[in-house]
């Protein structure tokens, strides 16, 4: 494991996880908090997964100090969904 990535992973971080069908204000919310708390310097982790998940993604990456780590909850090459990559997993 690199020292860029060691020191990633050291970052203190929270997880933002939610519902695949999106509604106008809880995105709004989570890409919201997430680039609020990115731009704080924390690490925004998710499921990886459609809905609440991605919009989370988006929002830390869109801070100046954006981080994001998706950890997909499938496990033992599984896939999500039909919509998201089989390969994902």
């Amino acid at each position: 494991m690199s020292k860029e990535t060691r020191n990633f992973l050291k970052r203190h971080s929270i997880g933002i996880a939610g519902t695949r069908r999106l509604e106008p204000y809880p995105n709004q919310m989570a890409e919201r908090l997430a680039r609020d708390l990115a731009a704080r310097g924390l690490l925004v982790g998710t499921g990886s997964a459609l809905g609440i998940d991605a919009t989370a993604q988006k929002g830390a990456l869109g801070s100046t100090e954006g981080a994001t780590a998706g950890i997909p909850g499938c496990g033992g090459g599984g896939y999500l969904s039909e919509r998201e990559p089989k390969d994902f997993c």
